[in-house]
């Protein structure tokens, strides 16, 4: 399990850094949030985590009053360009 930073790719070239809270075994990408309620915002920047990256499954945890998960999947043959 590595805190990492991921390269975001557009086209092939790279073109930016994202900061993730963790990844484990180079596959899932953990989102964790510890809050009293868990924000809006918080899946739909997980789901950008996986579209940016080549990585397909995402676990947001929440620890709060209310402690959730949510896994959330972006499969990458969605991602190819056509040819």
């Amino acid at each position: 399990m590595n805190r990492e930073v991921a390269v975001v790719y557009y086209k092939g070239e790279p073109l930016a850094r994202q900061t993730i809270d963790l990844i484990v075994d180079e596959k899932v990408v953990v989102e964790a949030k510890a809050t009293e309620r868990l924000h809006a915002a918080a899946a739909p920047q997980l789901f950008s985590y996986l579209c940016s990256t080549n990585l397909e499954v995402g676990l947001l945890l929440h620890v709060g009053r209310e402690p959730k998960f949510k896994r959330l999947i972006c499969e990458n043959r969605l991602k190819r360009r056509p040819a």
